[in-house]
């Protein structure tokens, strides 16, 4: 089911598949901080929204984009180039093998509602990686859906197990069950924390250019091509349903954070 739901969206080019969606991009973008000249990973880029935002707002970046899902990946290739945006490199992660780069290749890493969703010995294994591939003083970036505090732990395991059922993984992971876990999972490691904060509670001011209305024409062309499509209008609303059943149940109990973290 989760390739099925992959498929899905990336019929649709749905992009910004993430806390706040593209304010959510934009407060990450911004709190970065860029200089212009970093070489940059994202890693699970879906459609390519993200990689859109980052090479319109600084050019000379040196971005390099990883993705475990094909159909995503032919789907970002397709939006850059419907965008005028080229020397971005993309390539595909084959499941349970090491990132194809060099130790400290990196200046920046960022990712966006993938970390939460992995099981606890994949997130370990990515948060590794990372930090093989940063350079000593190097960054890393992530927005993510959290429990927010208090939530009872084994209610959290029941709505993952529906979800794992269900969809193929999890709604959040729910041993690090709120933002101060991940906090510490990160510290613990040797991580410096450098800034924390809810996604919601930011506004972004980043304009938009020729290139961003570009990418939003490419996502509105995906979804209405994928409506003439008959299965296609099935399995959406068979996903509306159960996404909309576990969502009365976890929309008050998640939050998404922005966390930056230095090597």
């Amino acid at each position: 089911m989760k390739e099925a739901i992959l498929d899905h969206l990336s019929d649709r080019h749905a992009a910004f598949l993430h806390g706040a969606g593209w304010e959510g991009s934009c407060h990450l973008l911004d709190k970065l901080a860029l200089k212009g000249q970093e070489r940059v990973l994202e890693i699970g880029f879906g459609t390519g929204g993200s990689l859109v935002l980052f090479r319109t707002h600084f050019p000379d970046l040196q971005l390099v984009g990883l993705e475990r899902s094909g159909r995503m990946l032919e789907r970002a290739r397709r939006r850059l180039q419907f965008c005028g945006i080229s020397g971005v490199e993309l390539g595909l992660l084959e499941e349970g093998s090491a990132f194809p780069f060099a130790d400290q290749s990196f200046d920046v890493i960022y990712i966006e509602s993938v970390l939460a969703i992995l099981s606890q010995e994949q997130l370990e294994k990515t948060l590794a990686e990372v930090w093989r591939l940063l350079k000593t003083g190097g960054r890393f970036a992530f927005n993510e859906s959290i429990w927010q505090p208090g939530a009872d732990p084994t209610e959290l395991r029941r709505i993952n197990d529906f979800c794992r059922r269900e969809f193929g993984i999890i709604q959040a992971n729910d041993q690090l069950p709120d933002v101060e876990a991940w906090k510490s999972l990160l510290t613990d490691a040797g991580w410096g924390i450098e800034y924390c904060a809810a996604v919601e509670k930011y506004q972004a001011s980043l304009p938009k250019h020729r290139q961003h209305h570009l990418s939003r024409l490419f996502t509105l062309w995906g979804r209405l091509t994928a409506l003439w499509n008959r299965k296609h209008r099935q399995d959406a609303r068979q996903l509306s349903q159960l996404l909309g059943s576990i969502w009365k149940t976890t929309e008050a109990r998640l939050q998404s954070y922005i966390l930056i973290a230095s090597k």
